[in-house]
């Protein structure tokens, strides 16, 4: 903080950071959103992967089924 500076600009200065209340909670919050959304994408990129494996080993199975 600088010397002479209006308290308005040091305010502004620091309103990134959360203060008590409703900005933590919603922090808190925000974090916890981030946390889900992260998971779900691990469990659709997994669900994904297991669906292309078995969508390979029906089309697999129907070739041969085929070939006979």
């Amino acid at each position: 903080m600088f010397e002479g500076a209006p308290k308005e600009w040091i305010a502004m200065a620091e309103s990134n950071s959360p203060g008590p209340g409703r900005s933590t909670s919603e922090a808190a919050l925000n974090e916890v959103k981030r946390e889900v959304a992260r998971r779900n994408e691990e469990a659709h990129k997994a669900a994904r992967k297991l669906r292309a494996a078995r969508e390979k080993q029906q089309l697999a199975q129907r070739r041969e089924r085929d070939r006979r």
